[in-house]
């Protein structure tokens, strides 16, 4: 029987990598024998690998954020239970583990419900051209591009001037205290133009991903898109190497495609890729903390295994948020999603502002908001559950499904081929995958902060932006005759 390999949704090749994990994790425990997986996290993961699979009856795939969704609850919450079971926390009580299965399954039914329904509705397509670069729009690229890289060079300038620090010490300097530096407030709009790396790295692999680009521009943008992903590993942040890392990966696809035998190219060129990014999350799990240059450990020091439990284990974390709530904290019936509607408001403005849901994690374990070590990731169902129980945990799931559906619609609307479609769709499954990781107002302001400059530059390209320039230029015209 001959397979259609185009027939491979990206849905259907994301629960085809479920059912591999979950068919690899029994067969290990029945073969080798050792810790069973855990029972609820694997029939979670089941029952999303199944869904995924169904044919989705729509015609505004692929679904991104969708993908980004399940992507985000197998990582973060599934897989360590799955393939690591004796690494979870030891003293989660069999009572607990019931209750977050309850909670993650309920989280992955509000989203299907929500995100299934609104597919329900007759969608009005509204499809953009495939972007074909032309003279005009490409002499606005190269503009965009620097000027997303002078915004970015102006931020991190701005950032060692207040610091006192050479601009060297704070561009290498990973999430920690620059040192020498004098303390500094925040200049927010220098923090704001900090994105303009995204901006520059968005346009310049549209630029590589077009064809006809002249070899001077080629050579310009290169260095751009690599500086992009160099820039998100020395901030520190995995989710903002993610973000940093999607304009080089599509570019990279883009141009692996064009090769001979490109679907093994691609499988090839991936795996690669995913091999880079769990590298790099363990060197900058490593290095940050500090100057990169004052770093003294050796190669055996930055394992993936040595950081993986920090960095997917969630579900341990949930745990504790399942055992605090109401039991030692009455449930905050809403309050977390205050600073998702006023995160915008500086604090210096509003000092009394409501801190985020990560907060109360954070005094449980003996801290304070004074003396902290770090926001700690409590993930989508974590918040919701500290809400309003289990049914918390089915509403937040539900408000991200709705959410995910308005922004795959919004995707929708470009051409298959539109390489702007390819780069705005995978920032927003980081962005969605993050989200379920993370708090969830602090991960959504970081992500709105990363891609709002590029749906800027998308909304600037589309066919509509260019009928209203045509139209303004036909009035001054008339005018002018007049």
């Amino acid at each position: 029987m001959k397979i259609r390999i185009a027939s491979l949704s990206a849905e259907r090749v994301t629960a085809l990598l479920f059912a591999a994990v979950i068919v690899f994790s029994i067969g290990r425990w029945l073969l080798i024998g050792g810790t069973m997986p855990l029972l609820w996290p694997i029939s979670i993961a089941t029952v999303s690998a199944a869904v995924l699979f169904i044919p989705f009856r729509s015609q505004l795939g692929p679904h991104f954020m969708r993908v980004g969704f399940y992507v985000g609850m197998f990582a973060f919450f599934l897989s360590y239970p799955i393939l690591s079971p004796d690494e979870v926390n030891p003293n989660i009580s069999s009572e607990t583990h019931s209750i977050l299965g309850w909670a993650l399954f309920l989280t992955v039914v509000g989203f299907e419900l929500t995100y299934r329904l609104l597919a329900r509705l007759k969608d009005k397509r509204l499809p953009m051209a495939a972007i074909k670069i032309s003279r005009p729009q490409r002499s606005w690229l190269l503009a965009f591009v620097f000027l997303g890289m002078a915004c970015w060079f102006f931020s991190v300038w701005d950032y060692a001037n207040a610091l006192n620090a050479p601009f060297s010490s704070v561009l290498l300097t990973m999430r920690g205290v620059v040192e020498g530096s004098q303390p500094a407030g925040q200049n927010y709009l220098a923090i704001v133009l900090g994105a303009g790396i995204f901006l520059a790295a968005t346009a310049a692999a549209l630029l590589l991903s077009s064809d006809g680009l002249p070899k001077r521009a080629a050579i310009f943008c290169w260095p751009v898109i690599v500086a992009c992903a160099a820039v998100g590993f020395l901030g520190g942040s995995r989710a903002g190497f993610l973000y940093s890392f999607v304009p080089l990966a599509v570019v990279g696809w883009k141009k692996l495609s064009k090769l001979p035998f490109s679907f093994v190219v691609r499988a090839l060129g991936a795996l690669c890729a995913f091999a880079s990014v769990v590298v790099i999350w363990s060197a900058m799990s490593a290095m940050r903390g500090a100057d990169i240059r004052d770093y003294e450990g050796g190669i055996d020091d930055i394992s993936p295994v040595m950081y993986a439990q920090g960095a997917l284990d969630i579900y341990s974390m949930t745990a504790e948020v399942v055992d605090t709530f109401p039991a030692k904290i009455p449930y905050v019936q809403g309050e977390s999603l205050l600073p998702l509607v006023f995160g915008l408001v500086p604090r210096p403005l509003w000092p009394d502002k409501p801190y985020p849901f990560g907060l109360y994690m954070n005094i449980v374990n003996g801290e304070s908001l004074q003396a902290r070590s770090a926001s700690l990731a409590v993930g989508l169902t974590g918040e919701g559950y500290g809400n309003f129980g289990l049914f918390g945990a089915c509403l937040w799931g539900a408000m991200l499904g709705l959410g995910c559906r308005f922004g795959d619609r919004y995707l929708a609307r470009f051409d298959d081929k539109s390489p702007m479609r390819s780069l705005l769709g995978l920032m927003a499954a980081v962005w969605v995958s993050m989200i379920v990781r993370g708090g969830v107002p602090e991960m959504f302001y970081m992500g709105l902060q990363v891609i709002a400059l590029p749906l800027a530059l998308a909304a600037f390209l589309s066919p509509r932006w260019h009928r209203i320039s045509i139209s303004l230029r036909f009035s001054q015209s008339a005018h002018a005759q007049h």
